[in-house]
C-alpha cells in the first residue's frame, strides 16, 4: 500500500488544485472476445490540443500473445468547441499505435498497462482483459463491419483499431471535461513590466516583458525579450545576451531564427519577434537585477513611397529591470519545508505490490508544477523496521510551458515476509 499525507502550503496557506491538463492517453481493444489463432488488435491513443513529445510506449509482459505487427498514426484536424468567450477553432492532435496480436492460450487474458511519456511526463494506461475461446472464429463472424480500409487513412484500416466514430466520441468526452475545468482557471495575467518603444522613428527597439517585480526568494520570474522593427531587417547580430547574475536561469525558448508578426503600438506599425524567453528564480534576498539584451542590425526603412531606403545599421539594448527579492518567512515554517517555492503536485507509485523476501523494489515519489522543482529535496520519510532503503537516484528537467519536474527513485529491499506500509510523508512549499 502506498499512501501520501496531505500537503502543507507555507507561503499561500491555501489549496491550490492541480493546473489542467490537454493529454489523454486511452487503451482499446477490437474485438474484446477471439478464438485460438485468432488476431486482434490493441490500440494506444494519445489525445492532445498542444504540440507535444510522445515516446513509443512501453509495453507489459506480453507472453501470453504473439505479436504479428505495429503500426502508427497520427493525425491533426481542427474542430469548433465552446469556450468561455464563445465557439472557437481549437487544433485536435492524435497519435494512435496499434499493436496487432495472437493469442497463445485460452481461457481469460489480461493485458497489463501501457506506460507512454509525454513531454517527459508517464502516463499510464488501463489494463484490458480479453477471452480466449478454445475455437477459431471466422473473420466473417468477428468482423460486422463494411470493408476495413474503405474510406479510412492509413493506419485505421488495420484489423481491430478504432474507428473514427470512436476516436471521436471520447475526443468529445475529454474536451467537455476539459472545457469545464477550463471556466474554473483564472485567466492569464497581463506581465507587470512591459517596456514600450521611447521614440517612434527608431528603425528598431527591443521590448522586455517581465511578469512580476516583487517576489520571494526561489520564486519563478519570467522575463521575455522581443525585436520590434518599423523596416526591413537585414542582418541581426546578438551582441550580449542577458547575463542575469543574482537569478538561477532556466530557458524557455531561445528562437535560432525569428519569425515576425504585425502588431500596432501607439498607432505605429511594427513587426515583431520573439529573441528568448527565461524562467528565473532570484537567489538570494535584495534587488535582483535583469540586465540588457543587445542587438545589432542593419536595417532598411520605407521611403514613404512603395521602396525601402538605404541601409543602416544600428544597435540597441533592452532596459534593465530591478526584481525586488524578499526573504522567505521564517514565522510558521513547518520541519518538512525543504526549499519549494511555487505550486506543485505530489504523485507516488510502486512498480508492483507484490515481491519476494530479499527482492528489491522501485517507490517512485514525483514532483510536478509551476515553480524550480530541481531544488526540492527528498522529504524526511520515517521508513519501518521491515524494509531497507538501498538506494535512492533523482532526475529532474524543465519544460518549455514554465513547468518542471523532479522525480525520486527510492530503491527499497523488504526483509520480512507480510503486508508492509510505504508509510505516509509531509511536502511544504
Amino acid at each position: 500500500m502506498t499512501k501520501i499525507g496531505s500537503l502543507f502550503l507555507f507561503l499561500s496557506l491555501i489549496f491550490v488544485p492541480p493546473a489542467w491538463s490537454m493529454i489523454s492517453v486511452q487503451a482499446s481493444m477490437d474485438p474484446r472476445k477471439v478464438g485460438l489463432g485468432d488476431d486482434f488488435t490493441f490500440s494506444v491513443t494519445i489525445l492532445s490540443t498542444e504540440i507535444i513529445q510522445v515516446a513509443k510506449p512501453r509495453p507489459p509482459d506480453l507472453s501470453g500473445f504473439e505479436l504479428l505487427e505495429t503500426s502508427e498514426l497520427t493525425a491533426v484536424a481542427p474542430k469548433m468547441v465552446q469556450t468561455p468567450q464563445g465557439m472557437d477553432w481549437q487544433t485536435q492532435r492524435k497519435k494512435i499505435y496499434n499493436y496487432h496480436l495472437r493469442p497463445k492460450r485460452g481461457g481469460r487474458l489480461q493485458i497489463g498497462a501501457f506506460e507512454v511519456v509525454v513531454d517527459g511526463k508517464p502516463y499510464n494506461t488501463q489494463p484490458l482483459v480479453i477471452d480466449v475461446l478454445a475455437k477459431s472464429q471466422a473473420a466473417s463472424q468477428r468482423r460486422q463491419r463494411p470493408s476495413d480500409d474503405e474510406g479510412m487513412p492509413p493506419g485505421f484500416g488495420f484489423p481491430g483499431s478504432p474507428s473514427l466514430d470512436e476516436v471521436d466520441k471520447a475526443e468529445e468526452e475529454i474536451y467537455n471535461q476539459l472545457l469545464q475545468r477550463r471556466r474554473q482557471q483564472p485567466q492569464k495575467a497581463e506581465p507587470q513590466l512591459r517596456t514600450l518603444p521611447k521614440n517612434p522613428n527608431e528603425a528598431f527597439f527591443i521590448q522586455v516583458e517581465v511578469d512580476k517585480t516583487d517576489v520571494f526568494e526561489g520564486e519563478q520570474v519570467t522575463a521575455t525579450w522581443y525585436v520590434y522593427t518599423r523596416g526591413q531587417m537585414e542582418t541581426l547580430d546578438r551582441v550580449k545576451f542577458p547575463d542575469l547574475r543574482g537569478f538561477w536561469k532556466e530557458i524557455i525558448e531561445e528562437v535560432p531564427t525569428i519569425q515576425f508578426t504585425e502588431e500596432i503600438i501607439n498607432g505605429v506599425p511594427y513587426r515583431k519577434a520573439l529573441l528568448a524567453s527565461h524562467a528565473l528564480f532570484p537567489l538570494k534576498p535584495g534587488v535582483a537585477v535583469i540586465d540588457e539584451y543587445k542587438i545589432k542590425s542593419r536595417v532598411r526603412l520605407s521611403t514613404g513611397g512603395f521602396g525601402l531606403g538605404k541601409a543602416y545599421e544600428y544597435t540597441k539594448s533592452s532596459e534593465r529591470v530591478e526584481v525586488k527579492v524578499k526573504p522567505l518567512p521564517t514565522e510558521g515554517r513547518p520541519g518538512s519545508f525543504t526549499g519549494a517555492v511555487g505550486t506543485f503536485d505530489v504523485h507516488t507509485s510502486v512498480d508492483t505490490d507484490v515481491v519476494p523476501v530479499g527482492q528489491p523494489f522501485n517507490l517512485h515519489i514525483r514532483f510536478e508544477g509551476s515553480g524550480n522543482a530541481k531544488g526540492i529535496e527528498l522529504p524526511a520519510i520515517t521508513w519501518p523496521p521491515t524494509l531497507e532503503v538501498y538506494d535512492t537516484k533523482s532526475e529532474s528537467k524543465f519544460f518549455r510551458n514554465g513547468r518542471s519536474y523532479k522525480q525520486f527513485e527510492v530503491l527499497l529491499i523488504p526483509r520480512k515476509e507480510g503486508e508492509v506500509e510505504v508509510p505516509a510523508f509531509e511536502f511544504s512549499m
